[in-house]
């Protein structure tokens, strides 16, 4: 039984995006940390710290956002990566189900009512925090 299905994109990696901004990333290189990272032993104080850095993580960008210049809307599909023409998993679907998940390679079924577009940081993150971590 399929309780959920989203869509993820990713950032071309070709286009200027603030995460790549050596001033974003020199003032942010402390917050993004895992906690896998950290000492077992102390699990409370881990997730402590670590909900305490996400959120300032999360406030500065949100900050950052509102310092940007945007760009017109018609603009917005080139901050989209295509797979270089030839990558299959340039768009993904993710089928969620009681306890676990499926993903399959394109943009699969009715629109979503989530869709993620994520860049290189934030797909580590996932995948320290859900995989190696």
């Amino acid at each position: 039984m399929i309780e959920d299905q989203f869509w993820v994109m990713f950032f071309n990696p070709d286009r200027a995006i603030f995460t790549q901004q050596p001033a974003f990333l020199d003032k942010m290189a402390d917050d993004p940390q895992l906690p896998a990272d950290r000492d077992t032993l102390r699990p409370l104080k881990i997730w402590t710290d670590y909900w305490q850095r996400q959120k300032q993580y999360i406030a500065q960008k949100i900050a950052y956002f509102r310092t940007m210049h945007t760009e017109p809307l018609d603009k917005a599909l080139e901050y989209i990566w295509d797979g270089d023409g030839s990558n299959p998993n340039a768009a993904l679907t993710v089928f969620r189900h009681l306890d676990s998940a499926s993903v399959t390679s394109g943009l699969v079924g009715d629109y979503p009512d989530t869709a993620w577009i994520i860049d290189y940081p934030l797909f580590e993150r996932i995948h320290y925090l859900l995989v190696a971590g």
